[in-house]
C-alpha cells in the first residue's frame, strides 16, 4: 500500500535528511523573493552553494518568471515599510518632546529616547539605500542569478500554457491543490502559477528520472495538510499524484524545516544561523487550516 499511496506515510527525520541528499531541490518563488525581506540572505545563499551541488538545483521556468515579475514590487514594499516606520518614529519623537506633556518622563530618559530614535532612523536610512541598490544590481540578485545559471526549465508555448490554465480552472472548481484559491491576481499567468509550476516540476522529474524536494516559504493548504493551524504533512494528494504521474517521489518542506535538517548540530549553535531561521516561516498563516480537498488523487477521490 505504501508504494501506491506514499502521501499517507510521512518521512521520518532521518528519511528527510537522506532525501535532501538524493533529491533535486526546487525552491519556490517565495523563498527567492523573501531573501530581500530578511537579514542573512547572503548567508543562506552561501549555505545552499556549499551544501547542495549545482546539478541538483533547478527552477521551473515560471518560478523564475514570477521571481523577476514580482521583484520590483517586493522591494518597493520594503522601502515603503521603511518610510512608514520612519514616520511613526518622528511622530513618537514629536510626542515625547512636547514640553507640555509627559511630566513624569525624566530628562535623562528623554535623552535616551532621542538617541534610540536617531539610531533607528540611521538604520532605516541604511536599509532604504540597500533596497534602492537592489532595484539595480546587488550581491543578492547576482548570487541568485549565479546559483541558478543554466538550471532553469523550458518555457511553455502559448498552446500548452492555455491548456494548463484550463486544467487549473477545473482543479480550482473541484478544490484540488495546487489551485488558484488563494490568488487574487487578475494576471492569468500569476493566477494559475501554482499549477503551472506543478506541471513543470512533474515534467522535469519524469524526463530526468529524478526525485524532487520542493522548498517553500509560504505554508498554505495548496502544498501542506494543515490541521488547526499546524502543519501535519506535505499534502498527501500531491505526493500520491506526483508518484502516479512521474514514477518519482516528491516531498515538500518549508524552507525553515529544510534548513533545520540541512544544518549540522554545531552550525545550529551559530548565532547567525539562529537569526536566519527565526526569520523564516515555520507556521501556517493564521486561519490557513485545510480549506481545499484533503484526500484526492489525480483522477479519483480516495
Amino acid at each position: 500500500m505504501k508504494n501506491l499511496y506514499p502521501g499517507y506515510y510521512p518521512y521520518t527525520n532521518e528519511q528527510i535528511k537522506d532525501f535532501i541528499q538524493k533529491a533535486n531541490i526546487v525552491f519556490g518563488a517565495s523563498v527567492l523573493l523573501d531573501l530581500f525581506r530578511i537579514n542573512h540572505s547572503i548567508l543562506f545563499l552561501e549555505l545552499i552553494e556549499k551544501k547542495i551541488p549545482k546539478e541538483r538545483l533547478w527552477l521551473p521556468y515560471d518560478t523564475a518568471w514570477l521571481y523577476h515579475n514580482r521583484l520590483v514590487s517586493v522591494i518597493e514594499e520594503q522601502i515603503e515599510d521603511c518610510n512608514n516606520a520612519s514616520k511613526h518614529l518622528n511622530t513618537f519623537k514629536e510626542s515625547i518632546n512636547n514640553k507640555y506633556g509627559h511630566p513624569y518622563i525624566t530628562q535623562d530618559l528623554m535623552i535616551k529616547f532621542d538617541e534610540f530614535i536617531s539610531e533607528a532612523e540611521e538604520a532605516l536610512e541604511s536599509d532604504r539605500k540597500f533596497l534602492l541598490s537592489c532595484l539595480l544590481n546587488n550581491e543578492i540578485k547576482n548570487k541568485i542569478s549565479k546559483l541558478f545559471h543554466d538550471r532553469i526549465g523550458t518555457e511553455y508555448d502559448t498552446t500548452r500554457m492555455m491548456q494548463v490554465f484550463d486544467e487549473s480552472k477545473k482543479r480550482n472548481e473541484d478544490q484540488i491543490p495546487p489551485c488558484m484559491t488563494f490568488s487574487s491576481s487578475t494576471n492569468p499567468r500569476i493566477k494559475h502559477n501554482r499549477y503551472v509550476i506543478w506541471k513543470q516540476i512533474q515534467h522535469y522529474a519524469k524526463s530526468e528520472n529524478k526525485p524532487i524536494l520542493i522548498v517553500l516559504n509560504r505554508i498554505t493548504p495548496n502544498w501542506f495538510f494543515i490541521y488547526k493551524d499546524k502543519v501535519v504533512t506535505p499534502h498527501q494528494a500531491l505526493i500520491n499524484e506526483f508518484k502516479q504521474e512521474t514514477g518519482q517521489n516528491v516531498y515538500i518542506l518549508s524552507v525553515h524545516d529544510f534548513l533545520t535538517h540541512l544544518l549540522t548540530a554545531s552550525e545550529k549553535e551559530n548565532l547567525n544561523y539562529q537569526q536566519l531561521l527565526s526569520q523564516l516561516h515555520e507556521k501556517p498563516t493564521p486561519g490557513n487550516s485545510q480549506k481545499i480537498a484533503p484526500i484526492i488523487s489525480n483522477n479519483n477521490a480516495i
